[in-house]
This record gives C-alpha cells, sequence and structure tokens, in this order.
C-alpha cells in the first residue's frame, strides 16, 4: 500500500512511472496487478508459512517440537510488471 501511496506522489511532482522513478512493492497485495502502471512485486509465499507455522504449533502441543524447529527459510517471489526500469 505504501508503494501505490507513493504512485500519488511521484504523479504530482510530474514524474513518470517507470521512465523516471521505478517502484517495487512488498506483499504482493491484489491492487498491485491493477495499479497504473502494474506493481513490480515481492510475493512470500504465504500458505507454506502458514502451513509451517501450524505444524510447528501442533508440536509444541503434542511435546514434539525442538530447538531446531524454531528457524525457516522462505524464499519469496519477484513478480515482474510494469512498475520497473533499466536505469537510465
Amino acid at each position: 500500500m505504501y508503494a501505490l501511496g507513493a504512485y500519488a506522489g511521484v504523479r504530482d511532482l510530474g514524474l513518470r512511472i517507470p521512465e523516471d522513478v521505478s517502484f517495487v512493492g512488498f506483499d504482493d497485495i491484489p491492487m498491485a496487478e491493477i495499479a497504473q502502471p502494474p506493481l513490480t512485486t515481492i510475493r512470500h509465499p504465504v500458505r507454506e508459512m502458514m502451513e509451517t507455522a501450524v505444524a510447528l504449533l501442533v508440536g509444541r502441543l503434542q511435546g514434539t517440537y525442538t530447538e531446531l524447529a524454531k528457524h525457516m527459510t522462505v524464499t519469496p517471489t519477484l513478480v515482474l510488471r510494469a512498475s520497473t526500469a533499466p536505469p537510465h
């Protein structure tokens, strides 16, 4: 949402997206795809994160939780859309 709010500020300054300023958002909210221009964004593997969190919670409740299970790594995805351009 912050990136989309910044779109308005950039336009108020008379600048163009992505010709003058490139934007990359975070979270890939539904509005990112319909923004003008569509917002390049980082998409989290939310389902994987939720499933892992639930598995850790269940393990904790069942007594099978280990200290090693505290850390998890997920790989986000870059979703390229039209709000970015190569540098000048």
